[in-house]
């Protein structure tokens, strides 16, 4: 394919392979007339991002003069003009368009352009945990075998204690639970990182702090977040909040949990002050009513994965399996443990509990 001054060329490749790129290489075979002339090379990506690959690189009319950038069109390993970094952690799907274009009045030619992905992976390990360190204002993933560190990446803000994963496993979220606005502390900072490599993707700040429990993803790839004053829906997608809810109770610190049945309708919020149990539809952010915990005071709860149940944890040495099918309880266990944190497991079969207190520990109780 040939292009000259004034008479642009575009070349397109579509890719069906889906690759999530940890680098992305570019080759291209071009032949330019030696005139004084400038060359462009854009790459296109498939979201419509644009690359300069070479921004108006000078040719000149002795092979000496020749800048050293234009040697890579030539079969040598030379950077980009723009760093195709930014496409690390991309989809390679889609099309991929190669603009050339040429200020020489002589004929130039495109004999031929591939792309090559680099897929990422870390080496080899088992599953990954993720934990944020309170006191050191990071969130690290670790391989879940021995312990060895994938990613660090920084957080915004203090007293980061909830982190969780978006339901496709793409997305992890960090919740540091106050933040200085330059007027208040009385506010708190959402993180949000790509899983897999620990780069940052956005923030949000949101009003009241956020405490354990704070977070929780929806199946659609929604985030539901919790704080001392408010409920958020955010959308993770388009990077948007798209509701929150005003809480009635306004605590300092750690009064509210939340939890989304796995049809992504109905979120649970313990309200630990008040003893209940709230619930609201998402699709409108309105109260769909409340369930009394009685003298107990709810810290945190979990749902099942068919959203038939839920398992509420206390400050108390209780945990309660109550129906979400009109909010009654219909089992309590005795659970060595305050300020529980609860878990079920992957059957519903059995609930994990942790201590969330300086003498921390972990308990289990069996349906």
């Amino acid at each position: 394919s040939t292009f000259i001054d004034g008479s642009p060329l575009q070349n397109t490749i579509t890719v069906t392979e889906d690759v999530r790129m940890s680098d992305l290489y570019v080759h291209v075979d071009v032949s330019h007339p030696i005139v004084p002339a400038r060359l462009n090379l854009t790459l296109e990506a498939p979201d419509g991002r644009t690359i300069a690959l070479f921004d108006e690189i000078e040719v000149a009319n002795e092979t000496f003069w020749w800048r050293f950038g234009f040697d890579s069109v030539f079969g040598f390993d030379e950077a980009p003009s723009e760093a195709l970094y930014q496409m690390k952690g991309e989809s390679s799907l889609g099309s991929w368009t190669l603009h050339a274009s040429s200020s020489s009045s002589s004929t130039s030619m495109l004999h031929s352009w591939g792309l090559t992905f680099l897929e990422y992976r870390h080496r080899d390990h088992a599953d990954q945990v993720y934990c944020p360190a309170e006191y050191r204002n990071h969130v690290m993933s670790v391989d879940a075998e021995n312990g060895d560190l994938l990613f660090r990446a920084r957080y915004e803000g203090t007293f980061g204690v909830d982190v969780a994963v978006s339901a496709d496993g793409r997305t992890l979220f960090e919740a540091a639970g106050s933040f200085h606005d330059g007027a208040s502390w009385f506010n708190s900072i959402l993180s949000t990182y790509d899983a897999w490599t620990g780069a940052f993707l956005k923030s949000y700040q949101l009003t009241g702090y956020t405490s354990v429990g704070s977070l929780a993803p929806v199946s659609n790839g929604d985030l539901l977040v919790v704080t001392s004053s408010q409920l958020y829906l955010i959308d993770v997608a388009n990077q948007a909040i798209m509701g929150n809810v005003s809480l009635i109770y306004q605590s300092n610190w750690e009064n509210y949990a939340v939890a989304v049945n796995p049809s992504g309708t109905t979120a649970y919020v313990t309200n630990k002050a008040e003893s209940i149990l709230q619930t609201y539809t998402l699709s409108s952010m309105a109260n769909a009513g409340n369930m009394s915990t009685g003298t107990y005071s709810p810290f945190d709860v979990d749902i099942s994965s068919d959203g038939s149940f839920g398992v509420i944890g206390y400050d108390e040495d209780v945990v309660q399996v109550f129906q979400t099918s009109g909010l009654s309880v219909n089992a309590t266990y005795s659970a060595n443990t305050v300020r529980a944190q609860v878990e079920l497991n992957s059957d519903d079969s059995e609930v994990y509990i942790g201590a969330f207190q300086v003498n921390a520990g972990f308990t289990h109780v069996d349906f």
